[in-house]
């Protein structure tokens, strides 16, 4: 951020100048918040990744990796986890002196309901649950990240519908074979 705010401030001013004020304004607790979310996930996707791109890598081996970072992303998925990452882009925000929204997005003004429907069953205020700002995020980004991403791995690599060539899968079991050219 500084380096932004130094670009921004910057004698005379130039196009780097104008872009450096576009993405301060965009960085704020929202954006905090998705890092905190993203960084430790990402970090074990790129290991994952990094694994599964190694030439002598074997089928059973892959398969062991891929249910770890799955494995992974399911212990993520807990409150606890949530409570944690939340304090720490909340101690983020704090420090970068960033606002902390106090209501939760898009909740700012509510809509009268008319006098006619005060007591009907379809209110717009029936089964209204209140939530804090940190259920709404734990709900609305942290839970919905892992679960795509977990629904996405699953169907990249857990997929049992994939047409497969007996040939094919011979191949690869000869290629984990060490003496390999006693079979050819």
């Amino acid at each position: 951020m500084q380096c932004l705010e130094d670009l921004r401030k910057c004698e005379p001013p130039d196009l780097a100048a104008g872009d450096a004020k576009i993405l301060l304004r965009s960085i704020n607790f929202e954006f905090l918040l998705c890092l905190e979310i993203t960084t430790p996930v990402f970090l074990e996707t790129s290991m994952v990744s990094n694994a599964l791109q190694q030439k002598d890598l074997d089928l059973a081996a892959a398969y062991t990796v891929v249910d770890g970072v799955l494995r992974r992303v399911q212990e993520l998925r807990t409150d606890e986890q949530f409570t944690e990452i939340f304090m720490k882009a909340t101690t983020a925000a704090e420090a970068l002196d960033i606002e902390i929204p106090e209501q939760i997005p898009g909740q700012g003004r509510r809509r009268k309901v008319p006098e006619k429907f005060k007591y009907s069953s379809t209110s717009a205020n029936e089964d209204h649950h209140v939530l804090t700002l940190e259920e709404y995020y734990r709900g609305k980004l942290y839970f919905t990240f892992l679960d795509i991403l977990r629904q996405e791995l699953e169907r990249r690599f857990r997929e049992r519908e994939i047409p497969v060539d007996n040939n094919e899968v011979l191949k690869i079991f000869i290629e984990m074979v060490p003496n390999r050219r006693l079979l050819l």
